[in-house]
């Protein structure tokens, strides 16, 4: 059962921050694991950080929200030792490169 939900950056920011304009940030919140949608209206360029397999029916639903923009990567960051990673199959279905850590090429060879 996907229990996630989606959060602006601002709203989770206590102290004010912003990100550099015209860069905005989705966060998909599902427990204590956040996945990111970074997007840039100006250029109409996007990209994914950390996506969960969980929440894989939600980050293609938003993504596709954006309409018209080119997805620059689909980013996998750390291995995720308490949930699956939903990078690959994502990074697949927008059709846009998946980078990961060198480390973790090794492994997946």
């Amino acid at each position: 059962m996907n229990r996630a939900i989606i959060k602006n950056f601002s709203s989770l920011c206590l102290d004010g921050s912003i990100l550099p304009s015209p860069w905005e940030l989705k966060i998909l919140v599902n427990e204590d694991n956040l996945s990111y949608l970074a997007f840039n209206r100006g250029s109409q360029e996007a990209l994914w950080i950390d996506p969960l397999l969980d929440d894989h029916e939600l980050s293609v639903q938003v993504s596709q929200e954006l309409v018209g923009y080119r997805y620059l990567a689909v980013i996998d960051t750390h291995t995720h030792a308490d949930h699956l990673s939903g990078a690959s199959v994502l990074a697949e279905v927008l059709k846009t490169p998946l980078k990961i850590p060198e480390f973790r090429r090794l492994l997946v060879r």
